[in-house]
């Protein structure tokens, strides 16, 4: 059964429809940046057929393409270890494993409503930074802790790489220096999504980010001004400020993806 696999980095030729709409994804982001070559992974294939793509980073994160049984799963896990992989994290995108026993590790929520039903406010004392490249990485460096240029510039190439990416889609705000930033991801004529939520170290743990926050929906309220648009955003289910910030804001949480981790 394990000789029916196999390991490819070639990925000529694939290609995965990226949906309109956030609830009925079959392959994540981060899985198509892989085929896309802006990511470190490799796929693995059965009787020359996809099934599964996998992307190298600080752990190896691993998503099926289409739904499997428990005994598919094993014989995958049985392959997996004769190539001396021991653990790995199954994201799954596929919703296949809910009642299956795994041990589940982490899991992000996709949140979700019509954009007029999200809190918003206008603050006098904000004021809107013009977006520039250099001044997103610079933001993105503090808010995220990110300070090795390679992967500071990795970030922003696999970023500008994205087909719906402008810098139109970004938005700063602060006061005299900017303070927070957030970027939107247009899916299409009726759904945004927030890409990006970030604050910088100066201004976290203020209590300031429900204020932040409210001025950046209140800006792409004014700028989109429409009844029938959706807004989206993905948050962890571990990072519990950001899931109560969006909850406060309306966000309903309407699918959920959960991680297992798998020690073979």
């Amino acid at each position: 059964m394990d000789k029916e696999f196999e390991i490819s980095r070639e990925f000529d030729g694939i290609h995965f429809e990226i949906q309109p709409n956030g609830k009925d994804e079959v392959v994540s982001r981060s899985s198509i940046n892989v085929i896309n070559h802006y990511r470190e992974g490799f796929i693995v294939k059965k009787n020359n057929e996809i099934v599964a793509i996998c992307h190298e980073s600080k752990e190896l994160d691993i998503e099926f393409v289409k739904p499997i049984n428990r005994h598919e799963l094993d014989s995958f896990n049985s392959f997996l270890k004769s190539k001396h992989i021991e653990t790995y994290n199954l994201w799954d995108i596929q919703e296949t494993f809910n009642n299956s026993g795994l041990s589940k590790v982490d899991a992000v929520h996709l949140m979700s409503n019509d954009l007029v039903n999200i809190k918003r406010k206008s603050y006098d004392n904000l004021i809107m930074h013009k977006a520039t490249y250099s001044k997103l990485e610079q933001i993105y460096s503090d808010a995220f802790d990110v300070v090795n240029p390679k992967r500071l510039e990795s970030w922003l190439k696999e970023l500008k790489n994205e087909d719906w990416f402008s810098l139109s889609d970004i938005y700063i705000l602060g006061y005299e220096t900017p303070a927070a930033f957030l970027i939107i991801r247009k899916r299409s004529k009726h759904i945004l999504e927030v890409f990006l939520f970030g604050i910088i170290k100066q201004y976290r743990s203020k209590g300031l980010g429900n204020k932040f926050f409210s001025h950046l929906m209140d800006q792409i309220y004014n700028n989109f001004n429409s009844s029938d648009i959706t807004i989206q955003i993905w948050v962890h289910e571990s990072n519990n400020l950001a899931y109560s910030l969006y909850q406060k804001h309306n966000f309903k949480s309407i699918r959920i993806r959960k991680k297992y981790l798998i020690t073979l």
